[in-house]
């Protein structure tokens, strides 16, 4: 079995569909088709459930896939590797940033400067994953994969107002749980918005069968986050040091939350991928970077 004949499987397996893998791998359908039954024939057992002309990946499917991923990543491995031995590959990293995209520019114009013959692509969003990009590294704040994570740094969070307001911490809180206080946070969508979660998305909840209650402002951006707050419309949680190039140029002041609360962000490495020199060179330069932050 050759690796085109397990990128022939993996194709089939992501799309479920013979004339949609057959296209995306400029292959004959009936080609295609054929090397999967053969495929079957070989392993003695069925991968995919078949119903018409649709088809679903089963249980020996499943295992067969994982199995296939993992030689097509090993084979890459070997020649990245290779290649790196001999001094004959182009140095390049995929990064992956669902947190702290606020420092990308300053992050990369630094290393740049290190490092300008490497190649970096740079994928932004919430939430990524190795495989949907095929990513050596992700700057996250979760820590449901505890494995292969390099912690970066603990921010605290804290209320952000117009300058010319001058409210307690509990006041703002209270004020805002009752209606008085217009509430801008981040969506659920969003990394910051996962941390709040059990904050104040939980407390707002509770106060649903009140008469004051006030519908908060639900954004995913940043910008328009703090935008909102400069012209008063309401007031928000930032975090401190990552979104201090945002607030920072804005009429805008920081208040103490008590107790406090805090975001951790760590560094993710895909296990699977070769780590080359330059992304540990990389790794040892993030760590650097977040904490002289």
């Amino acid at each position: 079995m050759n690796i085109k004949n397990l990128e022939y499987f993996v194709t089939i397996a992501k799309y479920e569909n013979i004339s949609k893998a057959a296209e995306k791998l400029y292959v004959a359908q009936p080609a295609l088709s054929k090397y999967l039954s053969d495929l079957e024939k070989e392993l003695g057992y069925k991968l995919f459930d078949r119903n018409g002309k649709n088809i679903k990946l089963n249980q020996n499917g499943e295992i067969y896939l994982q199995y296939a991923k993992n030689v097509l990543q090993e084979s890459k491995n070997v020649l990245t590797h290779l290649q790196e031995q001999n001094d004959n590959f182009s140095k390049k990293i995929t990064f992956g940033v669902s947190v702290c995209s606020q420092l990308l520019g300053d992050i990369l114009s630094e290393f740049h400067n290190m490092h300008p013959e490497v190649q970096m692509y740079i994928i932004t969003g919430y939430p990524l994953d190795f495989d949907s990009n095929n990513l050596d590294l992700i700057i996250d704040c979760d820590t449901s994969t505890p494995d292969n994570t390099i912690p970066l740094m603990t921010e605290k969070l804290k209320i952000a107002m117009p300058k010319e307001k001058h409210f307690s911490y509990k006041k703002i809180y209270e004020e805002s749980l009752s209606g008085k206080q217009s509430l801008i946070i981040p969506s659920k969508h969003t990394s910051l918005g996962q941390v709040l979660l059990k904050y104040y998305y939980e407390d707002i909840k509770k106060q649903t069968d009140s008469k004051h209650f006030y519908t908060p402002l639900i954004v995913n951006n940043s910008f328009v986050q703090c935008d909102l707050v400069e012209k008063n419309i309401g007031i928000s949680v930032v975090p401190e040091k990552t979104w201090k190039s945002i607030y920072s140029t804005k009429n805008i002041v920081l208040k103490e939350i008590n107790p406090p609360i805090t975001r951790d962000i760590f560094l993710r490495i895909n296990p699977n991928k070769y780590k080359t020199k330059i992304i540990d060179e990389f790794v040892k330069y993030l760590k650097n970077y977040f904490k002289n932050l």
